[in-house]
């Protein structure tokens, strides 16, 4: 036993640890332990049955190695949430501050108890706690690996220790992402919030399904309202009105139904003898090479399907389906509300600046002191207003007798007399 493999150790869902001596037997084997109370509730203590099932061991040395792979089985199932209560001293305070709530929490808690701690944190921080498989989300803060069955059923049975309730604890079927809870009062909140099922309206929700929910909610919500959506129904595996008792439950209030709008009209059943075709019905038909029948249930119990004079069915026109539209709630002012608003404002005023500033070059402050060069465009001085007229000046004409020309014509004049 002090040399066997970890695989040589089960853990029951009574919290009973069975031992099995050959490696290479599937079955359980022998219990040699069960998980008592300890010193806090992810780590529970132990307690050997008789010496007669481990002979010629000493009791400390196996109590050791049962101790060893317990501790070794809670970090594999649950995650690493086991050692969330011993970060480093070198990580900021809001990581260790988190992670020791979480701890304490049994990986799951409402954000609202770590407010100030996430508001602290920078880039760095947050990847530290994913890192740690840690989700901070808009509602809840929790560890989405320990949804599965697994770790739900090793979370049920510590938490079930530490209060002093029976073994084995009740727990979800696997794969339920939802399910019916009839009384609020009888149900312990707190057990369905650390088995990763928190109660909102009337039903008991699958932390990430619910954190699906919420995100969709704030993601299609404007001017402060929302409204529900089928497949949000849908991922719950509920009916419409157990939808609208969740999303009241987490806060938002119903403020328009057109349900509640349409007035119920009263059907009466009449009496039904031989079936009569109108005359007209029977002209369309011909038109359309249709031979109407009477609707005359076959054996299976169903309608006959109209027969066209091929012999082929002829395919019914009937519209599709088409889903009601749902209530429209007005969301919940809140933590998650206010960081979408602010957020929102934001994005829009660094736009605003990224369309007005957009314009400018990057070393624009250094040529803002240079004086900038006129840029007149074509005619531009023919149009302005504030100019004075312009004036056109030419030189003085010279007297015709200063030119040479002039000279000579005078010569031959003067010879001619």
């Amino acid at each position: 036993m002090l040399e066997s493999e970890d695989k040589q150790f089960t853990l029951d869902n009574s919290g009973v640890i069975l031992f099995q001596a050959d490696a290479s037997n599937p079955l359980p084997g022998v219990a040699i332990a069960k998980i008592t109370k300890g010193e806090f509730p992810l780590k529970p203590a132990i307690e050997l049955n008789s010496p007669d099932v481990f002979p010629g061991l000493e009791v400390d040395a196996v109590r050791d190695r049962v101790e060893r792979w317990l501790q070794s089985y809670l970090n594999l199932v649950l995650s690493g949430l086991p050692v969330l209560n011993a970060v480093e001293d070198a990580q900021p305070e809001p990581v260790r501050s988190i992670c020791s709530h979480l701890y304490d929490s049994f990986g799951i808690t409402r954000r609202s108890f770590l407010e100030d701690q996430i508001s602290k944190l920078d880039e760095n921080s947050r990847k530290t706690l994913r890192q740690k498989g840690i989700k901070l989300g808009p509602v809840l803060v929790f560890m989405p690996n320990l949804n599965k069955p697994a770790p739900v059923g090793v979370k049920a049975m510590l938490w079930n220790i530490w209060n002093d309730k029976p073994l084995p604890a009740p727990t979800p079927k696997e794969g339920l992402t939802s399910f019916a809870v009839e009384d609020r009062e009888a149900i312990d909140a707190n057990y369905q919030r650390i088995i990763s099922y928190p109660v909102y309206g009337n039903r008991a929700i699958r932390v990430d399904i619910l954190d699906r929910i919420i995100s969709a909610v704030y993601d299609s919500a404007e001017q402060g309202k929302f409204q529900a959506k089928h497949e949000m129904a849908e991922w719950l595996g509920c009916s419409i009105p157990d939808l609208y008792s969740i999303l009241e439950g987490l806060g938002h209030k119903k403020i328009y139904d057109p349900a509640e709008e349409v007035k119920s009209e009263d059907i009466k059943a009449e009496d039904v003898g031989d079936v009569k075709i109108p005359a007209a019905a029977v002209e369309n038909a011909a038109a359309e090479d249709v031979v109407p029948a009477p609707a005359v249930e076959n054996a299976t119990g169903t309608a006959d399907a109209p027969v066209a004079k091929g012999g082929a069915e002829v395919k019914s026109s009937a519209p599709e389906q088409v889903k009601p539209d749902l209530a429209t709630f007005g969301l919940r002012k809140g933590k998650a509300y206010s960081d979408k608003k602010t957020a929102s404002a934001q994005n829009h005023k660094a736009q605003n600046n990224n369309d007005r500033f957009s314009g400018f070059k990057a070393d624009a402050g250094k040529q803002k002191d240079k004086p900038k060069k006129p840029n007149f465009k074509k005619n531009d001085r023919a149009k302005s207003g504030n100019r004075s007229p312009a004036v056109h000046s030419a030189p003085a004409a010279k007297p015709a007798t200063s030119s040479p020309f002039a000279v000579l014509k005078d010569l031959k004049a003067k010879g001619k007399d």
